[in-house]
């Protein structure tokens, strides 16, 4: 297991936009997994508009705070509308091009892996209570959740056959906000939360 601490001062400069924070920006050359791609996190501007591409990947998008409307081109096209208590996270197969409109500041992160058969894009809706999103076994090989942690609750995770990375929002007792754990294959970890926050779970 490794901890893989965030860049608050890392910013991307994006075509029409500017720099935008990127504070999490893990790929393989940062993990060496060979089947999850990345996981990145942004931090977007209130009115700014991001044009981006799957490219050869299938990507889930996931909303962890703000607002935002999401309009998917391509072989299918799609329109949605994110936000805290709606829509919480995206499906975009490869190939597909996507425009993200925010309507208020949000953080939103990027998970990409390969797929071999791919499905369609698809919007999945947040539920009451601390699992926001369970896995929607949408993808071909990607997975991922989001859930609450409440301070002083203690959440396991284990990896099975797949490349893990588990980002927490909240401060835990060995890890400062916004660090993310590296699960190799048969790895486990576990988190207690030092205050309230976000844990996103992504694997391929």
């Amino acid at each position: 297991m490794r901890v893989i601490a965030p860049d608050f001062d890392r910013k991307i400069d994006l075509p029409g936009v500017g720099p935008c924070p990127r504070p999490v920006d893990i790929d393989q050359t940062v993990t060496g997994f060979s089947d999850l791609v990345s996981l990145r996190i942004y931090t977007f501007a209130k009115g700014s508009v991001i044009d981006g591409e799957a490219e050869g990947d299938e990507v889930y998008m996931v909303l962890l705070s703000g607002t935002a409307t999401v309009k998917v081109s391509g072989a299918d096209n799609a329109h949605f509308l994110l936000s805290e208590t709606g829509t919480r996270a995206i499906y975009l197969p490869p190939h597909h091009a996507y425009q993200l409109s925010l309507t208020e500041e949000a953080s939103v992160a990027y998970a990409r892996a390969v797929p071999v058969h791919p499905n369609k894009p698809a919007g999945f809706d947040a539920a009451i209570g601390s699992q926001i999103l369970a896995d929607p076994g949408h993808a071909d090989r990607l997975h991922m959740s989001l859930q609450a942690i409440s301070r002083d609750e203690n959440l396991e995770f284990e990896s099975g056959e797949r490349e893990t990375l588990v980002f927490s929002t909240a401060d835990t007792a060995k890890n400062a906000a916004w660090s993310t754990l590296a699960l190799e294959p048969g790895e486990g970890a576990g988190l207690r939360a030092a205050n309230d926050g976000l844990v996103l779970t992504v694997s391929a």
